[in-house]
């Protein structure tokens, strides 16, 4: 659980302002918890 947590944690922060904006993402968690509630993290 810490590491999805973790996960989450980096991809909230990738549409700061604070990054260059190259850098920037918008991504939408909602659809990102889907998959990988559906098992399609990967792991290595």
């Amino acid at each position: 659980m810490q590491a999805y947590a973790e996960g989450f944690h980096i991809l909230e922060h990738k549409a700061s302002n604070e990054l260059p904006e190259g850098e920037r993402y918008s991504l939408d968690l909602a659809d990102i918890a889907e998959v990988w509630r559906r098992g399609s993290v990967v792991s290595s």
